[in-house]
């Protein structure tokens, strides 16, 4: 269990808390966790500290392409595409073409379009 610890430097009180322990059948401070000042403590006890506010912030893209693919089937894009991409043998639907191309709306690097300009 801790202890609220005062230790005086150049005149300042400072406080610790300590935990204790037996060792080898000895008590002995086994960690010390700086508190700060009692303006400190009071200021925590009150909560007036504010939340930090982050530095800065990174906005991942995410379901970007799967909601471009569902507007593309809503607006019968995929019907046009198919009757736009040559026929292949092997491939009676050309579902990875069209992926493609709706791929191709994204920008790689996740950067919005709008951002740019």
């Amino acid at each position: 269990m801790p202890s609220l610890t005062p230790k005086v430097i150049d005149g300042h009180t400072y406080y610790y808390a300590r935990y204790c322990q037996r060792v080898e059948g000895q008590p002995k401070i086994v960690r010390q966790v700086y508190l700060g000042k009692i303006e400190d403590l009071v200021a925590a006890a009150v909560g007036t500290r504010q939340t930090p506010q982050p530095r800065e912030t990174v906005v991942a893209a995410f379901g970007d392409v799967a909601a471009l693919w569902q507007m593309a089937e809503r607006l019968e894009v995929l019907p046009l595409l198919d009757s736009a991409l040559p026929a292949k043998r092997d491939q009676p639907r050309r579902r990875p073409c069209q992926q493609v191309a709706v791929r191709r709306l994204v920008p790689p690097d996740g950067s919005h379009p709008s951002a740019a300009g």
